[in-house]
């Protein structure tokens, strides 16, 4: 997954970030996932990071065709956990004092998601997903908004 933060306090930075789900299908074009995802940005600097940890259901139609390649769209709800950064400021003030550590702040936040790809069928019970998902808090003030977007990829072997 490659997050990207637009409007929200991971500015835009590009970063790095891992997750599985779980699916189950409901009915021959329909399933429900579950998943969980770690982003982290600015890997470069060990100083000044920001982390967003989420879990996310969602409900997937997929084209009932029994073509190689399927679409999919997705739509879901999400809960997300930012973790903002500050790196330590060293500074004296008038009296000589003053030192700030770092500190981490952590908000948590309702929001939603949706997703769309294609489904690569290999063979009857292996497959390929791929494709893309928006995720956006339902968060005021905007400052402290989610809005990420991530390229995912996985595997699926259908249990009959």
């Amino acid at each position: 997954m490659v997050p990207i933060g637009w409007g929200s306090d991971f500015g835009g930075r590009p970063g790095w970030g891992t997750g599985f789900g779980l699916s189950y299908g409901v009915a021959r074009a329909a399933q429900i996932s579950i998943g969980f995802a770690y982003h982290r940005v600015n890997p470069i600097s060990s100083e000044d990071w920001d982390a967003l940890r989420q879990v996310t259901t969602s409900i997937e139609l997929v084209s009932p065709s029994k073509d190689f390649v399927r679409p999919w769209l997705g739509v879901g709800l999400g809960y997300y956990d930012s973790e903002l950064y500050s790196p330590p400021i060293f500074a004296l003030d008038a009296s000589e004092r003053g030192r700030r550590d770092e500190f981490i702040t952590h908000q948590g936040t309702l929001g939603f998601n949706w997703g769309a790809g294609f489904a690569f069928r290999l063979s009857q019970s292996v497959g390929l997903d791929a494709g893309g998902r928006y995720n956006i808090s339902f968060d005021n003030p905007a400052r402290h908004k989610v809005d990420l977007l991530s390229v995912q990829a996985g595997l699926s072997y259908v249990v009959r």
